[in-house]
């Protein structure tokens, strides 16, 4: 049995009742979100139809035996007027008292006393036995009537009486003290038999009337499927329930979404109507059900009076007057609501229970609701998810019959999904990947989900790449043998090929690019070493390219790229593979040769083709190619040295002149070998003091006498000995070595003449500059910092630049010369007339010098004509304040060409070919003062070139 517990004090609804942590605690109360449930019937309560029938009963017999006293004490003549109206007063006070609480008025003790007091009194006045029987009959009637069953406070009232009874017997003449005594006790036990009996055969019937409430409101509740009509069930339930108890109110309450509130759903009782619609918070519920927990109590929570009124103060509501009974709703271990019952008096341990089981009845309803609501949801998002997603949902057997569609088969193939269903899906597969899907069906055994792709045909009859996910549901008995998820990847897959075309594609002509050519010239090695099939490849280089870009700009450029491929692609065989490998060079792969001279044929054919105009734009531009021709050999493996060798080939015939086609071959590998040796030497000829600074005299032409030197680089090698200028020279220009070498014979130069001038103090040094070396102010700084260094004026050091280097930076070249200018340095150009608008540099660049090519020497030997050119040279120096130097005097007569055209300063082997440092250190001692401020004529005497 479930004990009324005594609950802690209720505190007020707005403190913090969150704070309990026992497992029925849910979401801390006061403040949480509300509730939306209604209340929907309110029926007044009956007590149980015996229990009415008794009641009338017990009034009926009241009534007569009032009657029945007063027919008696008005026969008796013997009784004055004053005690008979006293007999029928008390007589009537009885009676209004048992209809009083017949009535089912709350009982009271001074009732309860003016009822003894008046039943001991007409007791004694009437001295009789049998109307002191009534009277104790009457008082166990009454106490039935009232319907509350209390056999001890009906007990007390009988003893009560009969002790009066005994008093008013003592003295009384007609009635025995014995005969009361012993004949009351015998006659009053009948009532209270009586009364046992009908009080065990109601505990009979409402045990089994609680029986059949409990029965059929499980039936109602078990068939409930939504909140609405579990709270229909769950009213008619209290109705039934209430049946059992007279005077009971009850309401029943569900907790909203944030089991901080509850509403009450459900009120049955008078006076109940008030609470309908009430929402209250169940923080207080929880501390009281913490208090449970820990007594162990789970079932039901029982309110006294003064409890429940202060509950319903905290809660805002009337709570129905007397016991609140509370059945707990629990589910998942939360509090869910809450089903109470109203009575006068605590409700007995078995309508407790009864209670507690329909609470539990409703809980666990409410969590089946709760999961088919969940189960429901899912089941709607799940076909929210197939019906709205992009792909195409199939349940197909291993047959391959279609067994349902999802409505994206019309988007995707072009078909309404009932059209799909009982076709065979291998019917709408590519025949290509048909044999891979029926092997996927029937393949035996349990598989986790595959993905595969294959196509789809559309409706229209075109063909959908598709990628799908094929669930095996062979062991679900609901669906069929697949399930398939697949979706359009047309457009990846289209994008895939693309980038794949792109990645092995030149994007601007649409040609083979680097990677492919290169995969495809391994495959060829690979069969060139198994049948020993004559294969070659060639490199295409454009002459002029550069210029045609310059010119007409990159737009244009580009459009003669196209052309260029077009024209190569028609020339050369179908199964041959043409690049782009960048820029303006191309590559040929050849298979499948006759001999070695078919490639050249068709090398030589392509070099003939593009030596052709093109006509673009009404633009008509001429490119021709420098071919490299390379065969492959039975031992090659490597493709980078075989396009190594086919570039080397062509960088061979680009040297050669434009439209030549160069073979590679075994002297042509050495000297590549020879070069890379060179050039891997270079790079530490410096650091290891190979490069030296030579210097060649420039003299007077008059008496030759030295007035400056030349400060050449040369190059006395460990290992290739004496490398000539011609060949390292441009090799460092080619390897970016160029600036370094420059630097250092300027620093060397200055230096010796530095030491030099200490004795001629006039003497100059002349030091090349090369082309990269007017790109920036680098040279100016490298200047500034080797004067500051050595001590040089500006004025003793002169710097060559050739035509070509101001014509490849025309920009930069005039700003670095008028810097140079600036700070005293003189400049020179040289090889003068050799290069294109000579004349033009005259008037654009401020010069110091005019270095004259030996052609005009010669020529001058050639007749008047020469002799003019040479004259004339000289003269417009003459004018413009430019000093000339005539280059390469060899011959005596060269002397006397330059006196007669009044030239005045040389350089030749004729006054001495270029010689270390320590042989111009000698050869100015010997002149002895050579330079001199005395300005003394110096004998000639030539510096013989020691090995050249």
């Amino acid at each position: 049995m479930v004990q009324p517990a005594r609950i802690p004090p209720i505190r007020g609804v707005g403190s913090s009742c969150g704070g309990s942590t026992g497992p029925l605690s849910g979401t801390p109360g006061g403040g949480g979100g509300e509730s939306v449930l209604r209340v929907l019937t309110v029926l007044p309560l009956r007590g149980p139809e015996s229990s009415a029938a008794y009641h009338r009963a017990f009034l009926v017999a009241t009534s007569v035996y009032a009657v029945a006293v007063s027919a008696y004490v008005l026969a008796d003549g013997g009784r004055s007027a004053g005690e008979r109206l006293t007999i029928l007063g008390l007589v009537g006070l009885v009676v209004l008292r048992a209809w009083w609480t017949g009535n089912r008025r709350p009982p009271s003790v001074v009732g309860d006393a003016a009822e003894l007091t008046a039943m001991g009194t007409l007791a004694a006045l009437l001295g009789s036995l049998i109307p002191i029987l009534g009277l104790l009959l009457f008082a166990w009637c009454t106490r039935v009537a009232q319907g509350r069953r209390d056999m001890a406070r009906a007990a007390a009232i009988y003893g009560g009486a009969y002790l009066i009874a005994l008093a008013g017997a003592w003295d009384s003449p007609s009635v025995g003290f014995a005969t009361v005594a012993i004949a009351a006790p015998l006659v009053g036990l009948h009532p209270f038999a009586a009364g046992w009996l009908l009080q065990a055969l109601e505990a009979a019937e409402r045990a089994t009337r609680r029986e059949e409430v409990l029965a059929a409101s499980s039936t109602e509740l078990g068939t409930a499927r939504t909140l609405e009509d579990l709270d229909a069930a769950v009213g008619a339930a209290l109705d039934r329930l209430t049946q059992l108890t007279d005077d009971a109110t009850a309401f029943f309450a569900r907790t909203d979404e944030t089991a901080a509130t509850v509403e009450i759903a459900q009120t049955r009782g008078d006076g109940a109507e008030g609470l309908r619609g009430t929402r209250i918070d169940v923080g207080e519920l929880r501390t009281a059900l913490d208090h449970l927990e820990r007594r162990g109590v789970r079932s039901t929570l029982v309110l006294g009076p003064q409890s429940a009124r202060s509950l319903g103060r905290q809660w805002g509501v009337e709570l129905p007057q007397g016991h609140l009974t509370l059945g707990l709703v629990v589910v998942a271990s939360q509090l869910s609501g809450v089903v109470a019952v109203g009575t006068p008096e605590v409700l007995g341990s078995n309508d407790r229970d009864a209670l507690a089981a329909l609470a539990s009845e409703i809980g666990l309803v409410l969590d089946r609701l709760h999961l088919l609501e969940a189960l429901e949801g899912s089941e709607r998002r799940f076909r929210a998810l197939v019906e709205h997603s992009s792909d195409l949902v199939l349940e197909v057997d291993r047959a391959g019959t279609i067994h349902l569609a999802s409505a994206q088969a019309r988007s995707l193939l072009g078909t309404a999904p009932e059209g799909l269903r009982g076709t065979c899906l291998f019917d709408l597969v590519h025949q290509d990947d048909r044999e891979h899907v029926q092997h996927l069906l029937t393949e035996p055994g349990r598989r986790a989900t595959v993905s595969a792709e294959w196509r789809f045909r559309h409706r229209d009859g075109h063909w959908i790449d598709t990628e799908t996910a094929l669930s095996d549901r062979r062991d679900d008995p609901d669906m069929a043998d697949y399930v398939l998820t697949t979706r359009d990847v047309s457009e990846r897959k289209a994008l895939q090929r693309e980038l794949s075309h792109q990645a092995f594609h030149d994007t601007l002509t649409g040609a083979a690019n680097r990677a492919l050519f290169a995969e495809r010239l391994g495959h060829a090695l690979e069969r060139r070493a198994a049948t020993n099939a004559t294969a070659a490849v060639f490199f295409i280089d454009l002459d002029g390219f550069k210029r045609v870009n310059d010119q007409y700009g990159h737009s244009f450029g580009d459009r003669v790229l196209v052309a260029t491929t077009d024209r190569v692609r028609t020339t050369v065989r179908t199964q041959d593979t043409v690049a782009r490998l960048g820029g303006d060079e191309f590559a040929v792969l050849l298979e499948g040769l006759a001999d070695a001279a078919d490639a050249r044929r068709i090398a030589d054919r392509v070099a003939e083709v593009l030596a052709r105009p093109m006509e673009l734009d009404g633009v008509s531009v001429r490119c021709r190619a420098s071919v490299g021709l390379a065969f492959l050999r039975p031992e090659d493996r490597d493709v980078e040295a075989m396009l190594r060798r086919a570039d080397l080939a062509m960088y061979q015939a680009k040297a050669a002149g434009p439209g030549t086609v160069v073979e590679h071959s075994a002297r042509l590998e050495d000297a590549t070998r020879t070069r890379h040796a060179l050039e891997n030497d270079l790079h530490a000829a410096i650091p290891q003091g190979e490069i030296a600074v030579w210097y060649q005299p420039l003299v007077t032409v008059e008496d030759g006498t030295v007035v400056g030197l030349e400060a050449l680089a040369r190059w006395n090698s460990s290992r290739h000995g004496q490398v000539p200028p011609g060949v390292f020279i441009p090799l460092a220009e080619e390897i970016g070595l160029i600036d370094e070498i420059d630097q250092h014979v300027l620093g060397v130069a200055c230096r010796d003449l530095a030491g030099w001038r200490v004795h001629h103090p006039d003497l100059t040094v002349s030091v090349n500059v090369s082309a990269r070396n007017l790109e920036s102010d680098g040279l100016v700084t490298a200047v500034e910092d080797t004067l500051a260094d050595t001590g040089l004026p500006g004025q003793a050091l002169v710097l060559e630049l050739t035509e070509t280097a101001i014509m490849q930076y025309p920009a930069t070249a005039g700003a670095v010369i008028e810097e140079l200018r600036s700070r005293s340095v003189r400049v020179a150009l040289d090889d003068f007339g050799t290069g294109y608008s000579a004349l033009g540099h005259l008037a654009r660049f401020p010069l110091d010098q005019l270095k004259i090519d030996r052609v005009f020497l010669t020529g001058a030997q050639g007749g008047e004509r020469g002799e003019q050119m040479l004259t004339a040279i000289v003269e417009l120096g003459r004018r413009l304040g430019i000093d000339t130097v005539a280059e390469g005097v060899e011959e005596s007569h060269h002397r006397d060409a330059l006196v007669e055209a009044r030239c005045k300063f040389a350089q030749g082997y004729l006054f001495g070919g270029p010689a270390p440092a320590e042989t111009i250190a000698g050869r100015l001692q010997l002149v002895g003062g050579a330079g001199s401020s005395s300005r003394r004529p110096a004998r000639r005497v030539p510096i013989e070139h020691p090995g050249g």
